[in-house]
């Protein structure tokens, strides 16, 4: 049977065959009828997922980590090598935490998920920011939640350039973690403060770090476990893994510390 639809209503039906599980919509002619459309299905239970409205077109271009480092980067990719003017944000919680914490490509080794539920992850988590700056595109921010201020400056600084822009912004996320959410900006500070995540920007082929991980050069950084050792999720892991997780850490930052 054949039906008559518009093109808008028509796109959201689309969307809906695809079965995406997120939506982020912003109402703006001429696709104000599909995000209704695709509200409607939401609400009547047609479509199972979750639906995010959104104060403005680029606050609808942030998207969760496993949009982008997975089944969303050859569009990310494409977006880098062609230049386009927009600001992309990546919030990244490190597992597909929407439909039921599995791992995915930015899963770091050794984090239990739903379908890593024995040993943890085997493999390294992907690089995403680096992968995006290898497009040599005209900014890229590595932001954790933790430190908004530093997130904030660099959100203004960006907003004043042209060009291709992307945000990776470490999100510590409670659930999918294991730990108390009102330790949820402790466990994002010693993502750094470890020197674990680096905050930094790169722009003209130059990468500059900035904030928390700017203050630690030649100091001494907390040693990683007490990152893994607050979070469930790495309860498999060995000191041993542990231990070369450390000494990976103070490698590369040796190495940046004898070229400056």
């Amino acid at each position: 049977m054949f039906t008559i639809e518009s093109g808008n209503t028509a796109a959201a039906t689309g969307v809906k065959l695809a079965r995406v599980q997120v939506i982020a919509a912003y109402p703006i002619t001429p696709q104000t009828p599909l995000t209704e459309k695709l509200s409607e299905f939401v609400e009547s239970g047609e479509m199972k997922a979750e639906y995010i409205p959104v104060e403005s077109e680029h606050s609808a271009l942030a998207v969760c980590i496993a949009a982008s480092s997975d089944i969303g980067i050859q569009a990310l990719s494409g977006a880098c090598e062609r230049g386009e003017n927009l600001i992309y944000i990546c919030y990244d919680n490190e597992a597909y935490m929407n439909t039921g914490i599995q791992r995915s490509g930015a899963t770091p080794a050794g984090a239990v998920t739903t379908t890593t539920p024995i040993h943890g992850k085997r493999q390294q988590r992907k690089d995403v920011a680096s992968i995006v700056a290898a497009h040599d595109i005209a900014y890229v921010a590595s932001c954790s939640s933790a430190y908004p201020l530093d997130f904030y400056t660099k959100l203004v600084k960006a907003k004043s350039m042209t060009g291709t822009r992307y945000f990776h912004v470490h999100t510590a996320c409670p659930p999918g973690w294991g730990f108390d959410p009102r330790y949820t900006v402790k466990v994002g500070k010693l993502a750094v403060e470890t020197g674990l995540f680096e905050l930094y920007e790169y722009e003209n082929g130059k990468t500059t770090f900035t904030g928390a991980t700017a203050k630690l050069a030649g100091k001494q950084r907390k040693p990683v476990e007490l990152y893994f050792k607050a979070q469930s999720r790495f309860k498999t892991m060995t000191d041993r893994q542990i231990k070369a997780v450390q000494l990976e850490i103070d490698q590369r930052w040796a190495e940046r510390e004898n070229k400056g």
